[in-house]
């Protein structure tokens, strides 16, 4: 399979891809040794008082447009971005069903374990097979949905913006929107992350946004 470079990557292009059912054994495992909280192990816990208003849910007939819909723009100064966006994430359906929350002995899956399986669908579909140098960093991440075993997540992925290093000629910034979703079609992680790719010919470090 051919390498993917990042002249090959199209802004505002929306791909969709993997399909992991959580596992109760591993979603477990993971709790037990990495966030061994009563929520995550099943363990009953007294709820705080919380308001009952809801937030409105997002309009998934127009999810595509949403994802890649807000401007991206990049600062020139480190190559990187912040990036400016226009909106927030996706609210969170239910505010009583927050990530993390266990209604009685039911465990709900770590926010970490959810991240890793995005994680591991990232790499089997898209960074494998592609020049990826890693990623400088996440500008956003946010958990909106508990996650129980027996779901079946998929990854849902924007490119927002891309520019080329204003050092290197041989490396390219990308900036990302992703977000994971549940059997329902329901968003229960959002992240904004910019990654690095090497370039298909070494170009002059323009600084432009391509």
């Amino acid at each position: 399979m051919s390498e993917t470079y990042w002249e090959d990557q199209i802004i505002g292009s929306v791909h969709t891809f993997g399909g992991v059912t959580v596992d109760e054994e591993q979603m477990r495992a993971f709790a037990r040794e990495f966030d061994a909280r009563p929520a995550t192990l099943g363990e009953p816990a007294e709820w705080p008082e919380i308001s009952t208003a809801r937030t409105p849910a997002m309009d998934e007939d127009s999810c595509d447009q949403d994802l890649c819909g807000r401007g991206f723009s990049p600062d020139p100064a480190d190559g990187l971005g912040p990036g400016k966006v226009g909106a927030e994430a996706p609210p969170t359906d239910d505010p009583c069903d927050t990530p993390g929350s266990s209604h009685g002995a039911r465990p709900a899956a770590s926010e970490l374990h959810v991240a890793c399986l995005c994680m591991r669908m990232m790499v089997d579909h898209v960074l494998r097979t592609s020049s990826s140098l890693g990623s400088p960093g996440i500008h956003q991440l946010r958990w909106l949905n508990t996650v129980h075993a027996g779901d079946t997540l998929t990854v849902r992925q924007c490119l927002l913006g891309k520019q080329p290093h204003p050092r290197r000629p041989d490396v390219g910034f990308t900036r990302n929107r992703t977000e994971v979703l549940n059997q329902d079609g329901r968003v229960v992680m959002y992240m904004e992350s910019s990654g690095m790719f090497r370039r298909r010919a070494a170009a002059p470090a323009t600084g432009e946004q391509q």
